[in-house]
């Protein structure tokens, strides 16, 4: 099954508004949103509070890890939800490592926001359905849908740089620096505090 599309894929204002909203809502369990975010200590004390049968793993020996030497983290979603990092992004992430942690928080994007639509998928096809940033060929289904993509990084997004913790006369290196996030992250992440700003007057 594939989600790919001719048109360009965007979210709309209200479905970004919404992500956000979600994404800060659960960043709030772990942290304030004056400080940065530690996605390793979220996905192996919260998820597990929020999610029915999730569970967390971190090795190389992955047979999709093998085939697919590009891959970092996946999802797979069956009777359960399993996400998956290589040993060595969690390692980076531990030590800070910018790209590393908003790998971790895009996978807990798809976590939240695709595992109901994942899991009636896998019901209906009784097969496991993986979301990974590659393509994947194994015995699994591998979902890609562009729209679902977009999302996972808007949660990534406010997960390490949430709008409520970002001030209209802050600029893209006082985020980046505040969150401990890429420079890409912070810059879109100030647009979105803008968003935010302008919904709730």
């Amino acid at each position: 099954m594939s989600g790919r599309t001719s048109k360009k894929t965007v979210l709309t204002p209200r479905r970004r508004l919404t992500i956000m909203e979600g994404a800060q809502n659960k960043r709030s369990k772990q942290a304030d949103f004056n400080s940065a975010f530690d996605p390793l200590r979220f996905a192996e004390q919260i998820v597990p509070k929020d999610v029915a049968k999730f569970d967390f793993d971190y090795f190389d020996e992955h047979e999709e890890f093998r085939s697919r030497p590009e891959l970092q983290a996946f999802v797979e979603f069956n009777e359960g939800c399993t996400m998956v990092v290589r040993s060595s992004v969690m390692e980076q992430a531990y030590r800070g490592d910018k790209q590393s942690r908003f790998i971790i928080c895009h996978e807990l994007g798809h976590v939240y926001l695709h595992k109901n639509k994942a899991a009636k998928i896998w019901r209906e096809t009784n097969r496991s359905v993986i979301l990974g940033r590659h393509t994947i060929q194994s015995r699994y289904q591998y979902l890609q849908n562009p729209q679902w993509e977009l999302e996972a990084n808007l949660f990534a997004g406010t997960l390490l740089a949430p709008p409520l913790g970002i001030s209209q006369l802050m600029n893209t290196r006082e985020i980046r620096m505040k969150y401990n996030c890429s420079d890409e992250v912070a810059t879109q992440a100030k647009k979105d505090a803008e968003l935010w700003r302008a919904q709730q007057r």
